[in-house]
């Protein structure tokens, strides 16, 4: 039945780049003359990207030194959701949506982590962003949808875009908090911009009196942009 579908899990593991879990319904009675059917169906996860990295390192003793980008990665990405989850199309105002049970990359990522294909840029042996030339190559990852809101309290754990980086040798995070994560929905760092050393820990956010930024969600056919500068 439909609502025994409804009820049934789908775990973030069943997709992969290019072949995602969709769900949709529709009603509608059928006769001989009309036997056809159009169920519209969106795509379960969220997409999460980052498209360009600019190093604008302020303090003297940083003048001229490269930043090399080791991985891109999320941390915290919700890894399971019900299909009958009411943040889908007209609904999703409605109701109590599912909370995510099952957690992949929770709060770090070793080695390849959880999902690579979905969550992982493994490691980048050339990713240098220079004090002259950006790191401009882009980078997509896929999660399930996540309530948690960063900085909320007693909100369940936000999903974060990681670029870890070594600037002299010493290894750092910059973690970016995607709160309020929603099904088909795409969520875009058009440039993160360095300014300082990072964070030590990859679920640890740099200070916001040190790192500003907006992130603005439309539905994943439009797209939307945000610069990041930390």
């Amino acid at each position: 039945t439909k609502a025994a579908l409804d009820a049934r899990i789908s775990n973030l593991k069943d997709n992969a780049p290019g072949a995602f879990v969709m769900y949709g319904s529709a009603s509608k009675d059928v006769s001989a003359a009309s036997g056809t059917v159009s169920i519209p169906v969106t795509r379960m996860v969220a997409r999460v990207s980052i498209q360009k990295i600019t190093n604008k390192l302020e303090l003297p003793q940083y003048n001229g030194t490269s930043i090399q980008i080791k991985r891109i990665y999320l941390v915290n990405a919700a890894g399971d959701m019900k299909y009958g989850d009411t943040r889908y199309g007209a609904d999703a105002s409605q109701g109590n949506a599912y909370t995510p049970t099952v957690w992949y990359n929770a709060g770090k990522c070793d080695k390849d982590g959880d999902l690579p294909s979905l969550l992982n840029s493994k490691d980048l042996t050339a990713a240098v962003a220079s004090s002259s030339a950006p790191y401009s190559v882009a980078h997509y990852f896929y999660c399930y949808p996540n309530p948690a809101t960063a900085g909320k309290a007693g909100s369940a754990r936000c999903t974060r875009l990681v670029v870890e980086a070594s600037i002299n040798g010493k290894l750092c995070y910059y973690p970016i908090s995607i709160s309020d994560i929603k099904n088909n929905h795409t969520y875009n760092i058009s440039e993160l911009v360095i300014t300082r050393i990072g964070s030590e820990n990859p679920d640890t956010p740099v200070s916001y009196s040190q790192a500003t930024f907006t992130v603005t969600v439309n539905s994943w056919e439009e797209g939307s942009d945000t610069s990041v500068t930390i």
